[in-house]
């Protein structure tokens, strides 16, 4: 026999036994806000995600509903499944709205609780407990979260624990769905190690969350469907990257630090270094200027760490074009470059004085050059592969 209970008075709905489906009318709940609460034989109270158009829970904690007062072929499978064993979600209340049914979820230590199926994907169990997790940084990184909004992992504790399997991977996951589909504040486990807390939209990792591989390295940020987008940092055990992110990619300005203790803040495109900006080495040397794909390029100036410099044209990571470069004595060339080498017209100041205008190929003197000593006094010389033949 059903409990009188179960129906509000103020309702119109009726019961019909119709090869073990009960037919229920029942209001709709409209834009209501409020989570319904469903207690099941067990005495376990879950939280059901809020969605539009849901039937109105009409059942007050008065009102239980015990699976035992429903006389079915199901009943044998209810009896087993409290005994320890697991078995596949089946029907048990089937609502005349069309869209909304409720399942039955039957785990582990005789645990049936009532949730829409519209809301779990159509195989799945639930758990009572998620996944051990070893490793104390592994656990203050999760239990340090906090998004944007103020949602912690520590706050999902009234949601339920499913496990699924989604692209022949095995996942288990605490938090709200939406049609089936992940959507809203949610942790998840993941079947590699890796864990995931945050939002979700569409069964995709959007908006603000933090995963966490199984080696500790993890991005802390904002998601657009399940990839980097946004502002978000970046740890891993030879990288850190604090900046913006489009498609899973560095893009904009953004703070890289290599593990070769490099420090780099600029732009970046695509993932590479892109636009201006500055890296400094370890040994203090030092590169301020445009970046292309990665690489020196355009205007820059470079400083070693002997006190030399050179300011001007860049291409493939080397000095090539137009540029002025000065050695640890101060002396200093200007002139053309390629491939890092004097080449072309140019000039060769020394700190003394002296000017020597000429010519260069692949970074030696060739053919006549003209040196003009601090008294003015000027004379001509010729040149071959840097050596002096007249």
């Amino acid at each position: 026999m059903i409990p009188q209970k179960l129906l509000q008075k103020s309702s119109q709905e009726k019961i019909i036994r119709d090869n073990q489906i009960i037919i229920c009318r029942i209001r709709q709940m409209g834009n209501s806000q409020q989570s319904p609460k469903y207690i099941n034989k067990n005495n376990h109270l879950i939280n059901i995600l809020p969605q539009k158009q849901l039937i109105e829970d009409t059942l007050d904690e008065s009102s239980i509903f015990n699976i035992a007062d429903i006389r079915s072929p199901y009943t044998e499978e209810l009896n087993s499944t409290a005994r320890g064993d697991i078995r596949k979600v089946s029907d048990m209340i089937e609502m005349d709205q069309g869209k909304t049914r409720s399942k039955i979820i039957q785990t582990k230590k005789g645990m049936n609780v009532t949730l829409y199926e519209s809301e779990l994907p159509s195989t799945c169990e639930l758990l009572n407990y998620i996944p051990l997790i070893k490793r104390e940084k592994t656990r203050e990184l999760l239990n340090s979260y906090e998004s944007p909004s103020g949602h912690k992992a520590q706050a999902l504790g009234s949601q339920p624990i499913v496990q699924f399997l989604k692209c022949n991977e095995r996942l288990t996951y605490q938090g709200q769905w939406l049609r089936q589909q992940r959507d809203g504040f949610g942790l998840c486990f993941y079947q590699n190690g890796s864990i995931y807390v945050g939002t979700w939209v569409n069964d995709l990792r959007d908006g603000h969350g933090r995963m966490i591989l199984d080696n500790n390295d993890n991005y802390t940020g904002f998601w657009k469907q399940g990839k980097y987008h946004g502002f978000g940092t970046l740890i891993s055990s030879d990288n850190f990257y604090e900046g913006h992110w489009e498609d899973g990619e560095k893009n904009g300005q953004g703070l890289e630090i290599k593990a070769n203790k490099s420090k780099y803040e600029g732009t970046f495109k695509k993932g590479k270094k892109h636009g201006s900006g500055t890296i400094k080495y370890i040994d203090n040397q030092i590169y301020k200027g445009e970046f292309v794909d990665g690489q020196y390029e355009g205007q820059g100036e470079y400083h070693w760490n002997d006190g030399s410099h050179y300011i001007g044209e860049w291409k493939c990571n080397k000095m090539h074009g137009i540029g002025v470069f000065t050695n640890k004595a101060n002396d200093v060339y200007k002139g053309s470059f390629s491939e890092d080498k004097k080449n072309g017209i140019g000039m060769f100041k020394w700190s003394n004085g002296t000017i020597l205008k000429g010519i260069w190929v692949n970074g030696s003197l060739d053919g006549q050059a003209t040196i003009t000593k601090p008294t003015g006094e000027s004379i001509i010389l010729y040149y071959k592969n840097g050596q002096k033949i007249a």
